[in-house]
């Protein structure tokens, strides 16, 4: 188990990237990464939508709700893990004045990126887990091809050991059988990154 100064230094650390994250943003909502930051096992995805804006938390959507439900059923709870995104404010676009999900832009990613790996580098996963395209360009290969690159591990140069599944929001747009065949695929693929993340049954690492 963790020593309590190592417990706080590397709050302090995660702290402080949060605060200069917020700086960047100035007067943005920024929705950090949350769980617990000495788990074997980081899950990214690609950034905060409207429920995770509100929330100032990541993943407590319909998608988040999904991936809870499915590490559930892997003996696993979200609090056990650290679960973040590429991007931490939430990319939008107003039509019709309202303000909708879009794809964050290349300057976006690029703004943010660099506090993701230093993010990964305090916590020092065995495990990293991309969930959608968009964090796996950036953090396996620019030309990423989810449906036959998913499931298979890469080496990270920062140490840790990444794969790629299906974003739950992907996953939740599909309808009868193509949706339980994705949600099968994205459950296959995350319990293959507990046990590459040397996580028990009972959340133990």
């Amino acid at each position: 188990m963790p020593t309590e100064p190592l417990d706080n230094e590397r709050t302090a650390k995660l702290a402080d990237i949060h605060r200069r994250l917020l700086q960047l943003h100035s007067g943005k909502k920024v929705v950090f990464g949350e769980g617990n930051p000495h788990s074997s096992l980081v899950l990214v995805g690609e950034a905060p939508g409207a429920e995770e804006e509100a929330a100032g938390r990541p993943f407590v959507g319909a998608a988040g709700r999904l991936l809870s439900r499915m590490l559930a059923s892997l003996s696993l709870s979200r609090e056990g893990i650290w679960i973040t995104n590429l991007v931490k404010e939430r990319p939008t676009l107003t039509t019709g004045g309202r303000a909708r999900n879009r794809a964050p832009t290349v300057l976006e990613i690029r703004s943010d990126l660099p506090f993701l790996l230093e993010e990964l580098a305090v916590i020092q996963p065995r495990v990293v887990v991309c969930l959608g395209n968009t964090p796996a360009n950036s953090l396996i290969h620019r030309d990423f091809r989810m449906l036959e690159e998913h499931g298979r591990w890469f080496a990270s140069p920062l140490g840790f050991h990444v794969m790629a599944t299906f974003h739950p929001a992907f996953v939740l747009r599909q309808t009868g059988p193509e949706r339980d065949r994705y949600e099968e695929a994205m459950r296959r693929d995350l319990a293959a990154a507990l046990e590459k993340a040397a996580i028990g049954s009972d959340g133990e690492q």
